[in-house]
């Protein structure tokens, strides 16, 4: 291992030379350097020298006596195992060869082909009702929310939300009987916790709204919001051009 940069976690093993296999219980014939891990029941040179590694000198057997931390390459294996103790042990690898269920194509860089199951989003919270206007939302339980289920004592201000993480997604749902206005950046709230929407949204009884976290800008952003159920108004009908004259008002209904 290179001496001008080391990884932390493996540069705390003792690394051996590699051995050829772990399976035998007996010296093989083998040229001077070969190297193995001494297999159970061991016998004749190696009797008594289980799990320990036997270098052949061209003449002798030489012995490494095995201790925790020690880590080698079995190249009949093609794995590095450690000593934990009581065992050689092999380390982790990665999953080879092709994928199969949900994944096509072949590992280590396999893609989603599809779901064979319905998923949907975990974590919903019921927090306490605001009870004024509310800046720097931090509702109980929000770390691990994806879904919050807000509800106001009467109709007030949300001006922004703590939470935020590049990319995260809360779906925010009003389950009360008032209406709860989402502020676009209000100076009341930190910066990194402010709504940046098109308008302010105002979320009425049982409508609710998409919010993603841009860590660019470090604000909450809308995906989606409530829109207009009914278009009414007084006026005259539309003209032959397809004109509408008169005055149009845009109601939610809850």
């Amino acid at each position: 291992m290179s001496t001008a940069y080391k990884v932390p976690v493996l540069n705390s093993f003792q690394w051996q030379k590699p051995v050829t296999d772990k399976t035998h219980t007996s010296p093989p014939s083998a040229s001077k350097g070969a190297r193995y891990i001494v297999a159970a029941t061991a016998s004749g040179a190696w009797a008594g020298k289980e799990k320990q590694i036997a270098e052949y000198n061209g003449a002798t057997w030489d012995f490494v006596v095995q201790t925790a931390g020690m880590a080698v390459y079995i190249t009949a294996e093609d794995l590095f195992y450690y000593y934990n103790s009581s065992a050689w042990t092999a380390f982790a690898n990665p999953p080879s060869g092709a994928a199969g269920g949900d994944l096509s194509g072949t590992y280590p860089s396999p893609t989603v082909k599809q779901s064979s199951v319905a998923f949907g989003f975990t974590g919903i919270i019921t927090p306490t009702a605001l009870s004024g206007n509310t800046n720097d939302w931090a509702p109980t339980g929000l770390s691990g929310a994806s879904t919050i289920r807000a509800s106001a004592s009467a109709a007030y201000n949300l001006t922004g939300m703590t939470g935020g993480a590049d990319g995260r997604i809360i779906i925010l749902k009003n389950t009360g009987s008032y209406t709860i206005t989402l502020v676009n950046e209000s100076a009341l709230s930190s910066a990194a916790n402010r709504f940046t929407l098109l308008n302010d949204i105002s979320m009425v009884p049982n409508k609710g709204a998409f919010l993603q976290y841009d860590n660019v800008t470090s604000r909450w952003r809308e995906i989606s919001s409530p829109q207009p159920d009914i278009l009414y108004g007084t006026g005259d009908p539309p003209s032959a051009s397809g004109k509408i004259d008169g005055t149009f008002y845009f109601k939610y209904v809850a």
